[in-house]
């Protein structure tokens, strides 16, 4: 436009616009104001006055953009300019700032309608236009109350109410305000302030605006948005310039930059359609962010203050962007129960990184400095959910990649000691931080090539590695996430650094580390040094055995990980520690280790070693009590094996045939009745079908004949549809190769009692004829007698065209020969071993056809085995005589009078007995007998009972097994002694006994009655001790020999570790409930039994107080809810119902807990205190214990209930304090011995005469033990005294060598000692710096006395005069006077009277 027309037009506009409802009143009101609208009047100008003049404001700044074109297009020009042509026509720029700020000023007036705001945000982009125009400096256009005014008028930005609002409803209500201002210039402050600094503030009376277009009285060719969005460019083009310094006006520049912090808050979308005239608008901005972004931008020039600190204050007030802060967009609704992080948040998180990066590309220190305490803060003030974490890490890492080598390196050092920080989310952060580095590790390393010393992946792996160490479970669980996260990783730097740190030791720094650790910070500062040395696969390997769930199954995870990096690095051990995990107590765990194995398996399934662990891991799962994991279980198993067999043949080395051959030729028999299992699941739901078993009788391999027919015995009682004959003719066809493996011949014939009802007439009697032959022979095996009676059996019941009658007859003559048989080889005296084979299966025969056809038995039979059984002549082999107890008890199943008659004999026989054979079958029989005759065998449970402690584990295993099994079907009733046996297996000598007890004792008894850990515990205590003296408890009358084999009696430490470790055991599985009424229980029944004197002090009932004492003082009685919180390991388990449960009772529970302990146990462990300091007990030290335990669990409670009895106070006070002081000497003797031990040579410990030691260490004892905690409690000048007298001798002591200060304790080493040297005890050893008997020596054990001695020990220096003596004295050689001189004379007192 040429600049005549220009300044026409622009005379025009100015002709136009309604300037004259300004008066010089208003004009000098308001410039007085400083524009500030506070101080001015609403009723001056109304919209209706301003809105015939819409258009013309319009094209005024229309004008006013064609002005600043001009100027940049022409900048040389002499010719008038805007501010001129202002002046030419008689308007003051006063005026027109005032109509404008005036017209600005209506967006705040009540009741306003659209086009209020219309106007206003239009005023506003014409007071911004005026300051790009080039002389407006001059004429004071700038305002920072306009400009505030015009910045305010961006908060009707679509989308930005519904923000406000959200953050109203969330703000809190906040405290009075401090009435020191806060610095503007600080830097970042630890306050979390983002909503009062970071916010824009609303006005109060524009909350109700609303903006409809429709409801506009006047059509406008452009929209709100359009409007608002120009607004913002010309913003950013004034920043960018000359004609505004927010330098010295920092409130204006603190109120523009929290309103572009606000609108980098919006939902980001394209840029509107916007005007043609505004040339400048078509910049690289394609979207609303961007422009925003790169308007906020410019608020780091110079001209607006130090860069560097408005750098700080831009990164602080966009932090709540990064860190997803909830109250900067609109509350999404929750998922599943999780918090949904809405995409209007991650996409403004995503703008932010951006625009930080590009922050950083410039290679300024400064930017860099700010950004890396940006970095520090967001760190801090991360969110505590994990889905916020993991969203948050990403950017963050984006940040750190630009940043230059030195700041790169700075922020590593920095994130090393973050990763070590008190708080755990912080811990758990900077883990995330490290895995996502590793995760990008090639390139942040090409970019940083100068830093790569620095920058190695295995710094990284160390600091992820330590954390694996952690004291929080969380934390752990995390580093182990991240070592299989890494594990995975395709980077071959990254691979080769966790390979390294698998196969040799890394150095890692030790801060806060798991308490189970053997190397903690203590140690490790003790030895001299700032980390240890550890293995990789070491950590891993220990975290699996972790006592949280959530750490054991990443621990599975990692270690999967890093064995599949490199199977070089797998050994069976580890493949088994995995595969052992699947008979965890967790239920992810268990998924875990299942599919972390079976992937394992997949890359080694030739090893046959590796295939066996897994086998022995995976197939107890079949039977799993989570349904889960059965399905999971036999999905895995069906594709490693049916799904590959029925594809391959055995001849080709399939791995899936290779597999069900190790199940078949298993050395544990559960192994096939679990895939047996597994397979009847597969049957039911179809997935075995008739042509893949017609697909198995067509295999004709040698090597896997077993497993063929093996597989058909399983599933031919389910198919229906293959044809029957084929399995037939192979047994009467191959009877010749059936001979020769009678494994496979069993199979052949299960499999033939699976399809007999469906056989033909013809075929069932050609069968039958020859089973009757192969029979009556009795050269088959157990097992094959037994399969073919079976087939008998189902002849029997098929009606095929075999009669009863018939199989009756043949049956009583198979007996009868057999009876005979047997009667002559028991009279024998000497018998071969073919003999016993034959009477061993004549004797099976007679027990499986007592089962199957009863009746049939003749007399003579149970004479005979009657005599078998009692007869303890040498003749008589053993095992015959074990089987001979087999086939009676199944013969007493069925006939009531012969089982009265033999089980006496069969009790005996139990007692009596050396064979373990012939035990254990007798138990056997009795526990199956319990199930038939309950009454019988209740007179002989205590013979049952003593079987678990037979000297032969398999017995003890064995009978565990039965008790229980009879116990869980209610044959046996859990009374008298019972439960106090069986609880006693727990410390069994031989391990798999006690893995029994405790999987019988927690798994199966206590699922069946939850309260009989509690009901019984009590009993418990009297029967360990065998304590007879409470009215109530061990009333129970045992035998003497039971006595002795159950007794755990004893104070020594054996007994009592075995003690302690039951009652652990019984506490760590009982609920908090039962914990609360069990713990109130003891102290009423058994401490308040010696207050109420019901039971004296004795051997015994001492025992008794000190086992209590014991167990309350124990961490398993302690209520979980207050040692540790058992809502996360629901949440970790993924059960959210089941963590709110938990914490709404761990709550309840608490408030009870402790309103009991104050109104209930405290009086009594008081009474209990006086009691025991009356007789001066020992057992005082152990009430101290526990007294010092509750007050660290209710200090506060115990203050109350004190308040009362202030004497009782200060009593208990004084014990107390008095007590932990004997703590410490005694932990600190321990550590001094120790260290003495380290430090010392062993060549100088100085080694005394045992006599004389012992001597004085009894009368040190005794001065001891006048001074210990068992005395009562002493007066004030007392206490006075023993303090001057303690702190005398510890000044003395102070002077003595640690050799000399060492504990009795050290005798026994230095006798060992004198054993190794063959020296005498009074021979000098070396050089005698000290002389010492090996004990601690205290003035205070020789009662000081003024007459001197007669023979004075001297020490002399013989390389040395005399005189020289006082200043240097020897300490080689004694010297005494001769005893040829005579003594010298007493000294003289002198007296005074």
């Amino acid at each position: 436009m040429a600049t005549d027309e220009l300044i026409s037009r622009t005379e025009e506009c100015l002709a136009a616009l309604p300037l004259t409802l300004v008066t010089a009143e208003m004009v000098d009101r308001i410039w007085q104001a400083g524009f500030y609208e506070d101080d001015l009047d609403d009723s001056e100008i109304s919209i209706q006055e301003i809105q015939p003049h819409m258009n013309t404001i319009l094209d005024f700044l229309q004008c006013c953009h064609c002005w600043i074109n001009s100027k940049n297009e022409h900048p040389q020009q002499d010719k008038l300019d805007f501010w001129t042509v202002l002046k030419n026509n008689g308007i003051s720029v006063k005026v027109l700032l005032t109509f404008i700020s005036t017209v600005i000023r209506l967006h705040s007036k009540k009741n306003i309608e659209n086009l209020n705001n219309l106007a206003a945000v239009l005023a506003a982009n014409v007071y911004c236009t005026l300051i790009n125009i080039h002389g407006s400096r001059a004429y004071k256009v700038f305002q920072p109350a306009l400009i505030q005014s015009s910045m305010n008028l961006l908060k009707y930005w679509p989308g930005l109410k519904d923000i406000a609002s959200n953050k109203a409803k969330r703000k809190k209500p906040t405290r009075t305000k401090r009435n020191r201002k806060r610095k503007i210039d600080q830097d970042f402050s630890d306050d979390d302030d983002d909503d009062g600094d970071n916010s824009m503030d609303v006005d109060s009376n524009s909350q109700e605006v609303e903006f409809m277009q429709a409801d506009a009285e006047v059509a406008l060719p452009y929209s709100l948005q359009s409007l608002l969005v120009t607004l913002v460019q010309i913003i950013d083009r004034a920043l960018s310039g000359t004609n505004i310094a927010l330098k010295d006006s920092q409130e204006c520049f603190n109120y523009i930059l929290n309103v572009l912090i606000e609108l980098t808050r919006l939902p980001d979308c394209n840029m509107p359609k916007g005007f043609e005239w505004m040339q400048y608008q078509s910049s690289n901005s394609a979207t609303i962010a961007k422009l925003i972004f790169k308007t906020l931008n410019k608020l780091s020039l110079s001209q607006h203050g130090d860069p560097k600190e408005n750098i700080n204050k831009i990164l602080k007030s966009l932090m709540p962007n990064l860190l997803l802060r909830e109250d900067i967009t609109v509350k999404k609704p929750t998922v599943s129960g999780q918090n949904y992080i809405a995409k209007d948040l991650l996409a403004i998180q995503e703008n932010t990184a951006d625009y930080i990066c590009n922050l950083v590309s410039g290679d300024n220190e400064s930017i860099e400095n700010s950004v890396y305490i940006f970095i520090q803060h967001v760190c801090v003030k991360v969110h505590d959910k994990a889905e916020f974490r993991q969203k948050i890490t990403p950017p963050v890492v984006r940040i750190i990649e630009k940043l230059s080598n030195t700041t790169f390196v700075r922020i590593l050092s920095w994130l090393e000691k973050y990763c070590r920080n008190q708080k755990v989310s912080n811990r758990v952060f900077g883990l995330e931080l490290i895995q996502c580095m590793l995760e990008r590790f090639a390139i942040i390393a090409e970019g940083l090539k100068d830093a790569s010393n620095n920058f190695t992946a295995k710094s990284l792996l160390q600091i992820i590695v330590s954390r694996c160490l952690d004291k929080a479970s969380t934390v752990r669980s995390k580093a182990l996430s991240a070592v299989a996260a890494c594990a995975r990783l395709e980077c071959q730097l990254v691979s080769e650094a966790i390979c390294e740190a698998a196969i040799s030791k890394i150095t890692i720094v030790t801060k806060i580390v798991d308490e189970t650790h053997e190397a903690t910070e203590s140690t490790t500062a003790r030895l001299g040094g700032t980390g240890i040395n550890v293995n990789l696969l070491d950590v891993v390997k220990r975290r699996m055995s972790d006592e949280k769930p959530g750490v054991r199954k990443c621990a599975i995870q990692a270690l999967e990980s890093l064995l599949s990096l490199d199977l070089q690095l797998m050994h069976p051990e580890d493949f088994s520690a995995i595969c052992d995990r699947c008979r965890d107590i967790s239920v992810s765990v268990r998924k875990q280790a299942m599919s972390s194995s079976t992937s394992l398996l997949e890359r080694c399934l030739t090893n046959e070693s590796y295939r066996k662990i897994w086998l022995d891991g995976i197939l107890p799962l079949v039977c799993d009590r989570e349904s889960s994991i059965q399905e999971k279980c036999l999905q895995i198993l069906y594709d490693l094996t049916w799904a590959k067999i029925v594809k391959t043949k055995p001849e080709e080395g399939q791995p899936g045939w290779q597999l069900l051959s190790l199940i078949v030729n298993h050395d544990n028999p559960e192994a096939k009745f679990y895939f047996e299992r597994a397979c009847n699941q597969w049957c039911i739901a179809k997935k075995i079908l008739a042509n893949n078993i017609n697909h198995l009788l067509s295999q004709d391999c040698d090597d896997f004949k077993r497993t063929t027919w093996w597989l058909i015995s399983v599933t031919a009682s389910y198919i229906t549809s293959f044809d029957p004959t084929l399995v037939i003719d192979f047994w009467l066809n191959e009877a010749d190769y059936l001979e020769k493996d009678d494994v496979l011949h069993c199979f052949v014939l299960q499999s033939i009692s699976s399809i007999a009802v469906r056989l033909s007439i013809e075929k069932c009697r050609e069968l039958y004829s020859k089973l009757q032959h192969e029979i009556t022979k009795c050269c088959w095996t157990p097992n094959l007698i037994s399969a073919g009676i079976t087939i008998i059996h189902k002849f029997s019941e098929s009606k095929v065209g075999i009669s009863n009658e018939e199989i009756k007859q043949w049956s009583e003559k198979v007996l009868k020969e057999c009876c005979n048989r047997i009667c002559r080889i028991s009279e024998t005296k000497a018998i071969d071993a073919s003999m016993i084979d034959n009477a061993i299966n004549r004797m099976f025969l007679i027990g499986e056809m007592s089962m199957v056809i009863p009746g049939v038995v003749p007399g003579a039979v149970f004479l005979v085995l009657q005599k078998i059984v009692q007869d303890c002549s040498i003749s008589v082999p053993q095992c015959l005589r074990a089987h001979a107890v087999t086939t009676l008890g199944k013969l007493c199943l069925q006939n009531e009078e012969l089982a009265k008659n033999c089980i006496s004999a069969l009790a005996q026989c139990l007692d009596t007995s050396k064979d373990g054979a012939l035990r254990n079958n007798i138990i056997v029989v009795m526990c199956d007998l319990c199930k038939r005759y309950a009454t019988l065998i209740d007179a002989y449970v205590s013979n049952i009972l003593m079987c678990l402690r037979d000297p032969e584990p398999l017995i003890r295993k064995q009978t565990l097994t039965l008790v229980t099994r009879l116990l869980q079907e209610d044959f046996l009733k859990l009374r008298g002694n019972t439960f106090y046996c069986i609880v006693v297996a727990l410390v069994d000598s031989d391990g798999d006994v006690r893995n029994i007890a405790e999987y019988c004792l927690a798994n199966l008894l206590l699922l069946r009655n939850p309260s009989i850990f509690m009901n019984n515990f009590i009993e418990c205590i009297f029967s360990f001790n065998d304590c007879t003296s409470h009215p109530d408890y061990n009333r129970i009358q045992y035998k003497e020999r039971e006595r002795k084999l159950f007794s755990i009696k004893g104070d020594n430490s054996t007994q009592r570790s075995r003690r302690q470790r039951i009652y652990e055991f019984l506490l760590s599985h009982m609920p908090d409930e039962q914990k609360f009424h069990l713990n109130a229980k003891i102290c009423q029944e058994v401490l308040g039994a010696f207050v109420d004197e019901t039971m004296q002090f004795n051997e015994t009932s001492c025992n008794v107080l000190k086992d209590a004492f014991t167990i309350l003082r124990n961490k398993e009685i302690k209520l979980s809810s207050m040692k540790n919180n058992d809502a996360n390991d629901f949440l970790e388990e993924g059960d959210i119902a089941g963590a709110a449960i938990a914490t709404a009772k761990s709550k309840i529970l608490t408030q009870v807990t402790k309103k009991n302990t104050i109104e209930n146990i405290v009086p009594i462990i008081i009474a209990v205190k006086k009691q025991l300091e009356t007789i001066r007990s020992p057992l005082l030290r152990d009430m101290m214990l526990y007294l010092k335990e509750l007050t660290k669990d209710y200090r506060n409670e115990l203050n109350e209930i004190l308040v009362a009895d202030k004497q009782l106070a200060e009593e208990l006070t004084y014990d107390l304090n008095r007590f932990e002081r004997e703590e410490k000497e005694r932990r600190r003797s321990r550590t001094r011995l120790s260290e003495s031990f380290i430090l010392q040579d062993p060549k100088n410990i100085s080694i005394s005469s045992p006599d004389r030691g012992s001597r004085l260490n009894g009368s040190i004892n005794a001065v001891r033990h006048n001074n210990s905690f068992n005395t009562p409690a002493v007066t004030p000048a007392r206490i006075k005294s023993i303090s001057k007298v303690n702190h005398s001798n510890s000044d003395q002591l102070q002077q003595t060598p640690v050799a000399t200060r060492r504990p009795t304790e050290q005798l026994n080493n230095a006798a060992d000692a004198l054993k190794e040297n063959d020296r005498a005890i009074s021979t000098p050893c070396g050089q005698l710096s000290h002389v010492s008997f090996g004990t601690v020596m205290s003035s205070s054990a020789i009662n000081k006395s003024p007459m001197p001695t007669k023979i004075p020990l001297r020490l002399y220096n013989k390389e040395q005069p005399l005189k020289e003596q006082e200043s240097n004295v020897s300490q080689d050689v004694v010297y005494l006077y001769s005893p040829e001189q005579p003594l010298p004379k007493p000294r003289k007192w002198n007296l005074r009277h």
